[in-house]
């Protein structure tokens, strides 16, 4: 009685409600309204020999799916990253900067950082001061692939204490002869400048061939300290003059911690020799110093410059020279007690 009940159960609606069961108004070719054979006889067809229902093969065609439904491809094309706003040089640019290490390393880390920042900054070479340890020094490089220094005490017999030296590109400079300079002028050089033969080579340019001091002039401000500076800087244009009329260099870069400004009055201004002669000389740093920019963060004063002889400036153009204010920047760590409390200040030259 049960199973009869179901299937008048089931039955039953199927005659109130055909359509809810699949059928509808038939046709006299057996068709339903939508003129598309019945699903039990989709597919099929007599077989003449048998008269029994027949498999048919069936057709498959290729639709194109509308654009939103479509399956799309993964897109495996690397997201462009901002530039750097670090960065400063490019394939098509020299770069030359100072940079006061302040009695490197101060820490563990130091090395490591100052690595990232010349990456980031993309300088070719780097004339640099108070390097206080060469085993740390080295260090830099492990960080920095494509890079070599170059130490005073490589070139002659000085004091480990506050060493210049240079870090330098080795895909666009290629050192030469390195010497000490003024050995025996200690009283106006507490440390010997250090001069340099490199070969600038970028692309698409002719070979350029400079001549480059890195210079660490005595500090402090009383009358002796200046004397002391004064002195310096004559015994330096005696020796740029005489490269300039001897050497067949492009030109010669003078830079580093020079420890004095160059807006001072002409009375204690210890630039006289080269401010001088502006048909000789230019300090590439002059306009910064105006503008109030500084690279001495305790007392804001700009005190490593970048000079160069006229002649490199009628090959490679002024340039753009700027103080990299790393200590505003959020560079992740606090500059000043990590690397130096000198800024690095930097001169991008087109090229030859």
């Amino acid at each position: 009685t049960m199973s009869k009940q179901l299937i008048l159960w089931v039955i039953v609606p199927c005659l109130i409600a055909a359509s809810a069961c699949g059928g509808g108004e038939t046709r006299e070719d057996g068709g339903d309204d939508d003129g598309d054979a019945p699903a039990e006889e989709a597919g099929q067809e007599e077989s003449p020999e048998t008269g029994e229902p027949e498999e048919t093969t069936e057709t498959t065609e290729t639709v194109d799916l509308p654009a939103d439904e479509a399956v799309q491809e993964e897109d495996t094309t690397e997201e462009e990253l901002p530039p750097d706003p670090l960065r400063l040089g490019s394939d098509s640019t020299f770069e030359i900067a100072t940079w006061n290490l302040h009695n490197f390393p101060e820490n563990a880390r130091t090395a490591s950082h100052v690595a990232e920042l010349v990456r980031r900054m993309d300088i070719d070479l780097v004339a640099v001061q108070e390097i206080n340890d060469s085993w740390t020094f080295d260090e830099i490089l492990q960080d920095l692939p494509g890079y070599e220094r170059i130490l005073i005490i490589e070139a002659c017999t000085t004091s480990d204490f506050q060493m210049t030296g240079f870090i330098y590109r080795t895909s666009v400079v290629e050192p030469g002869s390195i010497r000490c300079d003024f050995m025996e002028e200690e009283y106006a050089f507490p440390r010997p400048p250090l001069e340099a033969d490199f070969t600038i080579r970028l692309p698409g340019s002719d070979p350029m061939a400079l001549i480059v001091i890195d210079a660490h002039l005595k500090a402090g401000v009383s009358e002796d300290d200046e004397s002391r500076r004064r002195a310096a800087v004559e015994f330096l244009e005696n020796r740029i003059a005489w490269i300039a009329g001897s050497s067949s260099a492009e030109g010669v870069i003078l830079l580093g911690d020079l420890n004095d400004e160059l807006g001072a009055a002409p009375s204690d201004n210890v630039f006289g020799p080269f401010l001088d002669d502006p048909a000789a000389y230019t300090f590439l740093t002059a306009p910064l110093d105006a503008s109030g920019a500084y690279s001495y963060i305790p007392y804001r004063r700009l005190i490593d410059q970048i000079m160069v002889t006229s002649g490199l400036l009628e090959e490679v153009g002024d340039g753009t020279t700027v103080v990299v204010a790393l200590d505003t920047m959020d560079i992740g760590y606090d500059y000043e007690s990590e690397i130096s409390d000198h800024r690095p200040v930097v001169a991008v030259f087109a090229g030859p």
